[in-house]
C-alpha cells in the first residue's frame, strides 16, 4: 500500500515536473521572440535612419542644383535674355532623366513669356498658387504642389523663384517636375526591395513615393492625433 501511494507521488511528481519543464521551456521560447522582435524593430528603425539620411542628402543635393540653375536662369533673363535658352538646356541635362517636363517663365502679369518646349503655349498662370505666392517679393524658392499636367505628361508640381528686377516684381522662374520622375530617383536609395521612400510636403501631402506612385497623388499622410 505504501509503495502503492509512493508510486503514485512519484508519478504526479513527475508529470509536475514535466509541466514545469514545458512552461520553462516556453518561457525561454517566447523570450527569445522578443528578443529577436526586438532586434528586428531595431534594425528596421536603423534602416529608416539611414535612408533618411541618404534621402534628405539625396534631395538637398538635387534642390540645391536645382535652385542654382533657376537663379542662373533669371540672371540671365534680365540682363542677357538671348541665352535664356541656352541656359534653360543646361539646367535640364544637369538632371536626373524623365526628372524635369520643361522650364518656363512668366512675366509679372503671369503669363508663360518662355518654355523649353518646341512651341510656345499660351498660357496664364496668374492665378496659380504657385506664382501667387512669390507676389509679395520675398526672394525663395518655392515648391508646388502636383497636379495633372498635360503638357508634363502626367502628374507634376513646380519648383521656382520670383524674378525681381531690384525691388520690383517681375515674374517667375520655374521648373516642371514629373512626380514619376521623383519616385524612380528615390527609388534608387532604397537599402531592401520591401523599403518604401516617401517625399513629402510640410503638410503631409505627398510629392512623390518609390512604391505605387502614382496612387499617392493628391493623398497626405494622415495627422496624428
Amino acid at each position: 500500500m505504501e509503495s502503492s501511494r509512493q508510486n503514485r507521488f512519484l508519478g504526479v511528481l513527475a508529470l509536475l515536473l514535466a509541466i514545469g519543464a514545458s512552461a520553462v521551456v516556453w518561457w525561454q521560447s517566447e523570450r527569445a521572440y522578443n528578443d529577436s522582435q526586438r532586434r528586428a524593430l531595431h534594425d528596421i528603425g536603423l534602416r529608416a535612419e539611414q535612408l533618411a539620411d541618404a534621402m534628405a542628402g539625396q534631395i538637398g543635393s538635387l534642390l540645391g542644383t536645382i535652385d542654382l540653375g533657376l537663379q542662373h536662369l533669371r540672371r540671365s533673363w534680365l540682363n542677357n535674355p538671348q541665352h535664356t535658352a541656352e541656359i534653360a538646356d543646361a539646367l535640364l541635362a544637369n538632371l536626373p532623366p524623365d526628372l524635369a517636363a520643361y522650364v518656363s517663365i512668366a512675366d509679372a502679369e503671369g503669363r508663360i513669356v518662355f518654355t523649353s518646349l518646341p512651341d510656345l503655349p499660351t498660357i496664364f498662370v496668374g492665378d496659380r498658387p504657385h506664382f501667387r505666392v512669390h507676389l509679395d517679393g520675398q526672394d525663395r524658392l518655392h515648391i508646388g504642389s502636383p497636379v495633372e499636367s498635360r503638357l508634363a505628361g502626367g502628374w507634376a508640381f513646380i519648383i521656382n523663384r520670383p524674378i525681381l528686377d531690384g525691388t520690383r516684381f517681375a515674374g517667375t522662374v520655374n521648373l516642371v517636375v514629373r512626380t514619376e520622375g521623383l519616385s524612380k530617383f528615390v527609388s534608387r536609395l532604397q537599402l531592401h526591395e520591401q523599403d518604401m521612400i516617401s517625399v513629402l510636403q510640410r503638410d503631409g501631402s505627398f510629392l512623390a513615393r518609390s512604391v505605387d506612385n502614382a496612387l499617392a497623388m493628391g493623398r497626405a499622410v494622415p495627422k496624428e492625433g
